[in-house]
C-alpha cells in the first residue's frame, strides 16, 4: 500500500527532512520512514512491522488512540529510543488508516551537552589557527600599503578588503567567546525575561502564561539575547499581524512556543541571517544546550518556534 499525503500534511511532511518520521498502515506496517527514522533506531526498518521496534507496542498504542481521536486527540507519548527520551505525535492521515508518527528529540543528556561543549572548543581553537592568526597578519601587511597609498580607486578597494575581513576576525573572536561558555546549572525566571523582551521588542503580540511557572535551568543573560532573537524573528514574520508568546508547564518541563496568526515568509529559516544581530542560529542553539534547553525552528509547519525548558536538574538521566 502507498502512502498517501493530504494537503494539510503535506508540508510537515515535505519541509521536515531533518525530523525522524515513519508511517503505518492499518496492519501495523511500516509503509515509509525517512532517513532520520532509520539513523534514529540504528536498524533497517524495511518489510517491518511498528511492533517489531523496540519500543512497538507503546508506539502501536499510540497509534490506536490517534485513530479513534476520542474525545480529543491524544498527548504527544513520551518513550525512550535508544537511551533517548523522544516525544512522538502522531497523525491521521486523511480518511484513511495510515498514521505518521513525528519523532521530536526535545532535550539533551548531560553527556551530548559535555561533547557539544567540548566540540564547540575544538572548533574556536582551529579558528583562531587558521583564521584569525594569518587573517591579522594580512591585515596589519594591508594597513601598511594603506598607510603609503595616495587617494584614488586602489585605496577605495583596499580599504573595502580591509573591512571585510574585520568581519571575519570578529566572527572568529565571536566564537572563542561563545566556546567559553559552559554548561549552566543556575536558574532564572522565564516569565520576566520574556516580558522583558517584549518591552524591548514591540510590535502587535498576544502573551499567555498558561499557569504557574517555576525558574528553569538557564543563565538569564545568554537566554534574553537568544530569546529575544527568536521574538524578533517571529515579529519579523508576523509583519503587520500579530504574533503570539505561549508559555506553558508539563511536568518538570516549561514550553515557550512563539508563533503568528499570518506568515510573510514560508520558512523561518529564511530570516535565521538577521538573528541576533550576526550571532547566528549556530550560537541559539548551543547556548540552548548548555542551559539543557532545545530549540524546534520547524514548529508548526516551519512558521513558528517552541523552546523546551527543564525546571529540575533531578529529572536529568544519568546525571553522574
Amino acid at each position: 500500500m502507498a502512502l498517501e499525503i493530504p494537503a494539510n500534511l503535506g508540508d510537515l511532511w515535505l519541509k521536515s527532512q531533518k525530523v525522524p518520521m515513519l508511517a503505518v498502515d492499518q496492519d501495523g506496517q511500516i509503509i515509509w520512514h525517512n532517513q532520520w527514522c532509520t539513523w534514529l533506531y540504528g536498524i533497517s526498518l524495511e518489510k517491518l512491522k511498528v511492533t517489531d521496534l523496540p519500543n512497538g507496542h507503546t508506539l502501536a498504542a499510540h497509534i490506536s488512540a490517534v485513530r479513534s481521536q476520542a474525545p480529543s486527540p491524544p498527548l504527544p507519548l513520551r518513550t525512550v529510543i535508544r537511551g533517548i527520551e523522544i516525544e512522538v505525535v502522531g497523525y491521521s492521515i486523511g480518511a484513511t488508516s495510515q498514521v505518521l508518527l513525528r519523532f521530536h528529540i526535545y532535550r539533551h543528556r548531560p553527556d551530548t551537552i559535555l561533547h557539544l561543549h567540548k566540540l564547540i572548543q575544538d572548533f574556536a581553537l582551529e579558528t583562531g589557527d587558521r583564521v584569525n592568526n594569518p587573517l591579522l597578519t594580512v591585515m596589519n601587511c594591508m594597513q601598511l600599503v594603506l598607510n603609503k597609498l595616495p587617494d584614488g580607486p586602489e585605496r577605495h578597494y583596499l580599504e573595502l578588503a580591509q573591512r571585510e575581513a574585520n568581519a571575519m576576525k570578529e566572527f572568529g573572536d565571536w566564537v572563542r567567546r561563545l566556546s567559553e561558555e559552559t554548561p549552566v546549572m543556575g536558574h532564572f525566571n522565564l516569565v520576566d525575561t520574556i516580558n522583558h523582551c517584549l518591552f524591548r521588542r514591540g510590535g502587535a503580540y498576544e502573551f499567555t502564561v498558561e499557569q504557574n511557572i517555576p525558574p528553569v535551568i538557564g543563565d538569564q543573560e545568554n537566554a534574553s539575547m537568544v530569546l529575544g532573537g527568536l521574538i524578533n524573528l517571529v515579529r519579523q514574520a508576523a509583519g503587520h499581524r500579530k504574533y503570539y508568546i505561549t508559555i506553558s508547564r508539563e511536568d518538570a518541563f516549561v514550553h515557550l512556543d512563539l508563533d503568528c496568526e499570518g506568515s510573510d515568509v514560508k520558512d523561518l529559516r529564511m530570516l535565521s541571517e538577521e538573528m541576533y544581530g550576526g550571532l547566528g542560529l549556530m550560537a541559539a542553539r548551543y547556548l540552548l544546550a548548555m542551559m539543557h534547553a532545545h530549540l524546534e525552528l520547524d514548529y508548526r509547519s516551519d512558521t513558528g518556534v517552541r523552546v523546551t525548558f527543564i525546571t529540575d536538574l533531578t529529572s536529568l538521566p544519568n546525571r553522574a
